[in-house]
């Protein structure tokens, strides 16, 4: 899971591009659906969005798609 300040919440979408690796090569927090632009909740979920890893797959184009992060009160 994303490290994030304890202090802060919301939801945060994350557009992310996959390749044929499965390796994110993109990652664009805060998309619609997002419920907070903080900074910091930002960062920690593109952090965490380009550390995924998918399924290799090599008849694939790119794909892009969503992760969303739901960061609590801690």
């Amino acid at each position: 899971p994303p490290e994030y300040p304890n202090q802060e919440r919301g939801r945060v979408v994350v557009e992310v591009t996959v390749d044929q690796r499965g390796n994110i090569t993109k990652a664009i927090p805060g998309v619609t659906g997002s419920t907070t632009l903080n900074s910091e909740l930002l960062r920690a979920a593109e952090k965490a969005a380009l550390n995924a890893k998918f399924n290799v797959n090599f008849n694939a184009p790119p794909q892009v798609g969503t992760i969303t992060y739901i960061f609590k009160l801690q």
